[in-house]
């Protein structure tokens, strides 16, 4: 049986995602679409390290310009 954790890479946050996290913030503010801060940040950590976002229920996540985001049943 493989493990989740075999087939996962945690990422830790760097110098970089306050940026990332405000410049993506910044831009859904202006277009309205604002979405909750746990949620951006995830978004904005995934998008910084080029990696795709796996979640259940897409929504917000689908607003973040250049996200890759998977969904699951």
């Amino acid at each position: 049986m493989v493990r989740l954790t075999q087939r996962v890479t945690v990422v830790y946050p760097d110098a970089a995602l306050p940026a990332a996290h405000g410049q993506i913030g910044a831009h859904l503010r202006k277009s309205g679409t604002p979405i909750p801060v746990m949620d951006l940040l995830i978004g904005a950590m995934a998008k910084l390290k080029g990696q795709p976002l796996v979640a259940r229920h897409k929504e917000h996540f689908a607003l973040i310009p250049g996200l890759m985001v998977e969904t699951y049943r």
